[in-house]
């Protein structure tokens, strides 16, 4: 059924020694970016791979967007990038969130799951990695197998509590269950550059985003373009967006308007 790679997938995370329990493996210490060696427990591995019958392996899960809100590379963010969108793969959707709007929105579809043995599925949507307060997962029209992601802007943080590693990065894992094995996780991810820092109100509006050598960060030229000015935007009574100044290195300064257009000359 073409399902070994995944089948080991499974079998390596679950058996991973911090992972004791299916409740374990539903959480983001069973799925890190990078994996330790240490915590690898061979032994494990076989037992579970010679326990498991054809009758019960596990099943695939696989993903499909199905809307999403991206943001305009014109007005909500200038980038080389024309796209916020990295990847779609059956197993993976990763999104860049170059955008300043604060909220971002997409929903996604596991319909596409299967069974090898046809059995019934269940689904597990999780955060991995993240911060909860910030991130919403809406059953859509009371089918389990697909939620509207809602996520606020996150700044870098620990990518689990206590950890000394940060991250800018969000990851939600979808899991399938055929009733004797989870899935591997199929991951929905959204990267926050990290070259930047951005201030937003109460409201959740932008208020400024600096990209000059102050926020020291390393973030990847090959997806983060460099950038050498910060923006502060401005609002009118009612809260309507007015536009913005950029400030370059040596106070140079543009105004821009609020359709995302350059003021080369004002009445």
């Amino acid at each position: 059924s073409g399902l070994i790679a995944p089948t080991m997938q499974m079998i390596f995370r679950r058996c991973n020694i911090l992972v004791k329990s299916d409740d374990d493996y539903l959480t983001g210490q069973a799925h890190p970016t990078v994996f330790e060696g240490g915590q690898i427990d061979t032994l494990r591995m076989i037992e579970m791979a010679h326990a498991m019958k054809a009758s019960e392996a596990p099943p695939l899960a696989v993903l499909q967007v199905q809307s999403e809100e991206l943001g305009d590379p014109h007005h909500d963010y200038f980038d080389s990038m024309r796209s916020e969108v990295l990847l779609n793969t059956p197993c993976a959707i990763s999104r860049l969130c170059n955008s300043t709007q604060y909220w971002r929105e997409i929903q996604i579809s596991a319909n596409g799951s299967h069974d090898p043995n046809g059995r019934a599925l269940t689904f597990k949507w999780v955060v991995l990695r993240g911060d909860p307060k910030r991130i919403e997962l809406k059953e859509v029209d009371g089918d389990p197998s697909a939620r509207r992601i809602r996520i606020g802007y996150h700044p870098r943080r620990p990518i689990q509590p206590g950890s000394a590693i940060e991250s800018n990065r969000v990851d939600i894992g979808v899991f399938a269950h055929n009733g004797a094995y989870y899935s591997a996780p199929a991951f929905v991810s959204f990267y926050y550059p990290d070259n930047e820092v951005r201030e937003y109100d109460d409201q959740h509006r932008i208020v400024s985003v600096d990209f000059r050598s102050a926020n020291k960060n390393y973030a990847d030229p090959v997806i983060i373009v460099q950038r050498d000015w910060r923006d502060d935007y401005q609002y009118d009574d009612q809260g309507n967006l007015q536009g913005w100044t950029r400030t370059r290195e040596g106070g140079q300064q543009e105004l821009f308007n609020p359709a995302g257009q350059l003021v080369i000359k004002s009445d």
